[in-house]
């Protein structure tokens, strides 16, 4: 059975990421059949009439049953598929603020934050870091902003190119100044200004594509802004409705080129686009939501601590796993990708 998903997952990515999405190509409904009748030759009992369709179906116009139809559009069938490396050379980060126990929070933890063992995680978050193979740059911290590790928010970089953000979160906004200067040394800056606000937790880039949370934090002259940005430069960029959580990224991260790990029930999956649209989509259990938000750089996947259906899907993907506790950040709505920005 899984012989004939890798082959269907194979041809299914070959052939129709990108002649499903060519409706303005004369010659597009013709490979779009084709590849139709590929996949149809691998696994005809997948496709309404099973091997008794009639001519016209193996036209291509045959679809598939509704239930793997659906495990199609998920990402469910290429969950046996390797995923493609996400490389990255260096991180900046931030060292923790004296007056973390002040960050901002939208639901009151059992316990105040602990500072002294938040710097202690943050250690091993950055030692981890570098294990993966990135160079490290660490900023001093910014007692005025109890929030300034999470250094995420302020910029989203693509190539050459550095988005600073302006945070929905007004006690933020001056948290930026010092992360433009450092990655100005090596990317081009744009910069976002009044009314538009952008969080970085809500910017997730796939491929070609930037996912924007409209959340509390990135309204839409924020998403608008990342377009006028980065849509020159041949990014996409889709809206993505934010509900019942702070950030796209607390349920949602990048784990592949060309793949997400997503949160049941969380958001629409649509929007990723499965299989169709070229994203596997790797869902994991809605208890462990919070193991969605995930760092994965060079073949190593951060993984928050506790989260074992989410550590064995990454490793079943051939990523090597580190746990960390990430107690103290949780406290302040913070997880894994907050806490760095990728470059290279």
């Amino acid at each position: 059975m899984w012989q004939v998903v890798q082959e269907v997952t194979a041809v299914a990515e070959a052939e129709l990421a990108s002649t499903l999405r060519a409706t303005k190509d004369p010659g597009g409904r013709k490979r779009r059949q084709e590849a139709a009748a590929r996949l149809r030759a691998l696994a005809p009992q997948w496709f309404d009439g099973g091997r008794g369709a009639s001519r016209r179906e193996t036209a291509g116009r045959s679809r598939p049953q509704p239930a793997v139809w659906r495990a199609l559009r998920s990402g469910a069938v290429a969950t046996a598929g390797t995923l493609q490396p996400l490389n990255a050379s260096s991180a900046i980060v931030r060292a923790i603020s004296a007056t973390f126990h002040d960050a901002i929070v939208q639901h009151t933890a059992p316990s105040p934050i602990d500072v002294a063992l938040a710097r202690v995680q943050h250690a091993r978050y950055v030692q981890a870091l570098r294990d993966a193979g990135l160079a490290v740059t660490e900023l001093p911290p910014l007692d005025a902003h109890p929030d300034a590790c999470f250094v995420e928010d302020c910029a989203l970089v693509a190539g050459d190119t550095a988005l600073i953000t302006r945070s929905g979160a007004p006690s933020r906004v001056g948290e930026a100044d010092s992360i433009a200067e450092a990655l100005a040394r090596t990317h081009r800056i744009e910069r976002t200004a009044a009314p538009a606000t952008i969080d970085g937790g809500d910017c997730l880039r796939v491929g070609r594509t930037w996912f924007i949370g409209r959340s509390a934090r990135t309204n839409a002259e924020g998403a608008q802004r990342v377009r006028e940005v980065f849509g020159p430069l041949g990014y996409s960029v889709v809206e993505v409705p934010v509900r019942g959580f702070l950030h796209l990224k607390c349920v949602a991260s990048r784990i592949g080129d060309g793949a997400v790990l997503v949160a049941e029930d969380s958001v629409d999956l649509k929007l990723f686009g499965g299989l169709f649209g070229g994203l596997e989509v790797v869902t994991i259990p809605r208890a462990e939501a919070y193991a969605a938000n995930t760092v994965v750089v060079n073949g190593t996947a951060l993984v928050a601590a506790n989260h074992p259906r989410t550590r064995a899907a990454l490793e079943q993907r051939g990523l090597r796993v580190i746990e960390l506790d990430m107690s103290e950040f949780a406290k302040a709505d913070g997880s894994l990708t907050c806490l760095s920005i990728l470059l290279g």
